[in-house]
């Protein structure tokens, strides 16, 4: 998915990656992607989510928890670090 961070005059001002964690629209994204963001959108394959919220910043870690205004989301799979193969 893509997180686009835009100013008070709704000109896209950032961009990064994100990734859905809990079905409720919890979104995990790196902090400098929306530091400076009046509003938040995200693209998940042909919806745009709109953030009601931030639950979680770290600063420090570049990491930031959003909350998105849709429910019964599909959440990224983590896999098995053990089973991966380098290339």
């Amino acid at each position: 998915m893509v997180v686009v961070a835009y100013d008070k005059e709704g000109k896209p001002i950032s961009q990064g990656s994100g990734f859905i964690v809990r079905q409720d629209g919890a979104i995990v994204t790196n902090y400098h992607v929306i530091s400076s963001a009046t509003d938040i959108r995200v693209k998940a394959g042909d919806k745009i989510l709109e953030i009601e919220g931030l639950l979680h910043i770290d600063r420090g870690n570049d990491i930031i928890i959003m909350k998105a205004k849709d429910e019964n989301l599909q959440i990224v799979k983590i896999g098995d670090a053990e089973k991966l193969s380098v290339g």
